[in-house]
């Protein structure tokens, strides 16, 4: 089996199942828009030939054709870039909701209303009068 897949438009990583295609005597993906490492023993099957054109694949064995994978690793300075931005960030945040619990817990005074019983406990009794307005007449 010998497919011809160049210059179809395909992205995304090359699957490590190919090298259990045991069929596969040939593969061209080359001038399409694969990216990520190529395991060795692609390489060793295929050789680089199929690969020319995809201009985010690297690979350790080739580094004539392809970039080295230790030059291509993505992403690293953004991962450091986010940690030196947001860790400050966070650390400073923290700070100001600690301070506000402590704040709030020694600063203001405590509301719990404290209930005497001593009128009760000596069984007096409290009275209550409800006196009314004594209705004039409006001359």
């Amino acid at each position: 089996m010998e497919p011809d897949l160049s210059n179809n438009n395909l992205s995304g990583i090359i699957p490590s199942q190919l090298v259990d295609l045991k069929n596969l005597t040939e593969l061209n993906l080359s001038y399409n828009s694969l990216q990520g490492p190529i395991r060795d023993e692609i390489l060793k099957r295929f050789l680089a030939k199929p690969f020319i054109g995809n201009d985010n694949l690297w690979s350790d064995m080739l580094i004539n054709v392809l970039p080295r994978c230790s030059k291509q690793i993505p992403n690293k300075g953004i991962i450091a870039e986010i940690v030196r931005i947001i860790l400050p960030i966070s650390i400073f945040l923290g700070f100001i909701v600690i301070g506000f619990v402590l704040l709030r817990k020694y600063s203001l005074p405590n509301r719990i209303v404290q209930h005497d019983d001593s009128a009760t406990k000596n069984e007096d009794l409290l009275v209550f009068q409800v006196h009314e307005p004594k209705k004039t007449s409006g001359c």
